[in-house]
C-alpha cells in the first residue's frame, strides 16, 4: 500500500493524458518508476476494491450489506470516516497552534450526485458552482489545516448538556464550537471567515478564555443595525460595546459590521489607501483610518485561499463521481499540505542541509516523500519461459526408446530465436538435406545460446536437438 499510495503521489505532479499512458512504452509518454514499481493490472484491481472503512465485506442481499446501507442513509461519510477522523487526529498532534487561529467556510468542487452537496451563489466567482460546505480549523499565517469538518446538513446538529443554545438556531457556531472545543482555555484570538457569528456565541467563548472576531449580520445593536451607508463617509467607524463584545460598523465601499473580543474602543486605528470620488466625479488617492478589529480580521482570514492553493498544486486524483474516492483525495492530498508545511519550517530552523534550504518548493517535497514510499519495492515480474529439453529422452521418443547414454549438458544447452535464418549444423553434419533439385541443408531460425549454432527446431526435427547436445 505504501507503493500505490507513492505512485498516487508520482501521478499528481506527472500528468499524462490518462492513467494507462503511464505504463506506455513510447518515447513521449510512460514513466518508468511506475512501471517497474506496479504492473498496470494491480493498479486497476487495488483502485477497484480500495476500502476506507473497517467494514468487512458483505455480500450482496446479506443482512451486513443492508445495515451499510442504512447507516449511509444516516451519515453519507460513513465510508470514509475513519480515514478523515486518522488525518484529523494527525494533524493535530503534529503541530501545536499559535496565538491566532481561524474558523472558516470553504467549498469543494464535486459533480457527483449526493444530498449532501450544495450551491453557494457567493463562491460562483471562484469557478465552483456546486460542492460540499467545509468547515476548517486553520493557521492564518501558514495555510495548515488543523481539523475540518464536512457538512452535510442543514438542521441543528443539537445540544449538548449544559451547552448553551445559541440564538436564531445558528448551526455555523454550533460547528464552530465542535471544532475549537479542544483549544479552549488557552487564550487563543479565533477569527471567522464566512461564518455569521452571534453576541452569544462570543460571550460563551469568553467564558472559555477564547477570544473571537467576526462579521454579524442580525445580532447587533439597534443603531448599528439600521445606519445607512447614505448617513456615513469613507473611513467612519461607530463603536458600540456590550460587556467584552465590541460591535463596529465601518464604511469602505458598503458597510461593514464585526463583532469582536479581541481589541476595545480605544485602540489606534490604522490607515489604508483608497480612491474616493470627489464631487466633480473624479477618482483621487485618499488615507482612510481602518478600525484596528477590521484590520486585523482582514490579516487573518486569508488561511483557506492560501491552503487551497497549495492543495491544488501537484494533486492527485482525477475527478470521481463517487463521494467515498472524492474525499479520500481531497484528506490524501490535504495531509501531504500540512506535511510539506512543517518539513519547510523545520528545515529552515533547523538549517540540516545547503541544498535542502535552497530546494523548499513542493514538488521537491513530493518526490521526496514518492521515492520514500516506493523505496526499493517492484512488482512481480513475469519472465520469459525458455525452452528446455526432457531430460529423461529425446523429444519424440518414449521412455523405453530412450538412449541408455548419459547426456552431459542437457541443462547448460538453450535454444532462443535469432534473427537471421542459417542452415542447421546437425543436418549439414549428418547429410540431412532438403527434397529439392539441388539438395542443401535445412534452415533453421533457432539457435543455441551457449554455441552461437543454428539448430533445427525440435518440433520441426527433434533429432537435431538431440544429437547437440550429447555434444
Amino acid at each position: 500500500m505504501k507503493a500505490f499510495l507513492g505512485i498516487l503521489i508520482v501521478m499528481g505532479y506527472n500528468k499524462q493524458p490518462h492513467v494507462i499512458h503511464y505504463w506506455s512504452t513510447d518515447d513521449d509518454l510512460g514513466n518508468q518508476l511506475i512501471s517497474k514499481t506496479m504492473s498496470r493490472a494491480r493498479y486497476k484491481q487495488i483502485m477497484k476494491y480500495l476500502s476506507y472503512s473497517d467494514h468487512p465485506y458483505a455480500r450482496p442481499g446479506s443482512e451486513a450489506l443492508r445495515r451499510q446501507k442504512e447507516a449511509e442513509k444516516q451519515d453519507p461519510l460513513v465510508c470514509v470516516k475513519a480515514v478523515v477522523e486518522r488525518i484529523n487526529r494527525n494533524s493535530r498532534c503534529a503541530r501545536n497552534p499559535g496565538a491566532e487561529i481561524a474558523v472558516e467556510e470553504s467549498i469543494i468542487g464535486f459533480k457527483g450526485r449526493r444530498p449532501l452537496k450544495v450551491l453557494t451563489h457567493s463562491k460562483c466567482s471562484s469557478g465552483i458552482k456546486s460542492g460540499h460546505r467545509v468547515y476548517s480549523l486553520t493557521d492564518p499565517m501558514t495555510g495548515y489545516i488543523y481539523l475540518d469538518e464536512v457538512h452535510y446538513s442543514n438542521k441543528e446538529m443539537g445540544t449538548v448538556e449544559g451547552q448553551p443554545h445559541y440564538r436564531g438556531n445558528n448551526v455555523q457556531c454550533q460547528i464552530a464550537d465542535v471544532l475549537l472545543k479542544s483549544f479552549y482555555g488557552a487564550g487563543h484570538r479565533v477569527y471567522f471567515d464566512n461564518i455569521t457569528v452571534t453576541s452569544q456565541f462570543f460571550d460563551f467563548l469568553f467564558t472559555r478564555n477564547t477570544y473571537g472576531c467576526g462579521i454579524a449580520k442580525d445580532d447587533l445593536p439597534h443603531d448599528l443595525k439600521h445606519l445607512e451607508p447614505k448617513d456615513m463617509i469613507p473611513g467612519q467607524a461607530v463603536h458600540r460595546q456590550d460587556g467584552p463584545v465590541l460591535a463596529t460598523a465601518w464604511l469602505d465601499k458598503k458597510k461593514l459590521c464585526i463583532l469582536s473580543t479581541v481589541t476595545n474602543p480605544s485602540s489606534k486605528a490604522a490607515t489604508t489607501k483608497r480612491r474616493v470620488r470627489q464631487e466633480n466625479g473624479t477618482l483621487e488617492p485618499k488615507t482612510i483610518p481602518v478600525p484596528v478589529n477590521v484590520k486585523l480580521f482582514q490579516d487573518f482570514t486569508k488561511s483557506m485561499e492560501l491552503a487551497d492553493l497549495m492543495r491544488s498544486c501537484f494533486s492527485f486524483g482525477k475527478p470521481s463521481k463517487k463521494l467515498h474516492r472524492f474525499l479520500f483525495n481531497y484528506k490524501a492530498n490535504q495531509s501531504i499540505t500540512n506535511a510539506f508545511i512543517n518539513w519547510k519550517e523545520f528545515s529552515t530552523r533547523k538549517q540540516l542541509n545547503v541544498a535542502l534550504i535552497t530546494d523548499l518548493d513542493q514538488l521537491t517535497f513530493r518526490r521526496k516523500l514518492a521515492h520514500q514510499l516506493i523505496g526499493g519495492f517492484q512488482g512481480r515480474q513475469r519472465k520469459k519461459r525458455a525452452f528446455y529439453p526432457k531430460p529423461e529422452g529425446a523429444i519424440g521418443e518414449t521412455s523405453s526408446q530412450a538412449p541408455t547414454r548419459r547426456r552431459r549438458n542437457v541443462n547448460i544447452h538453450k535454444l532462443e530465436h535469432s534473427t537471421t535464418k542459417r542452415e542447421c549444423v546437425q543436418c549439414r553434419r549428418n547429410n540431412r538435406n532438403t527434397q529439392a533439385k539441388k539438395p542443401r541443408p535445412h534452415e533453421s531460425r533457432y539457435k543455441c545460446a551457449r554455441c552461437d549454432v543454428h539448430l533445427c527446431h525440435p518440433a520441426t526435427r527433434p533429432e537435431c536437438w538431440n544429437e547437440h547436445q550429447l555434444l
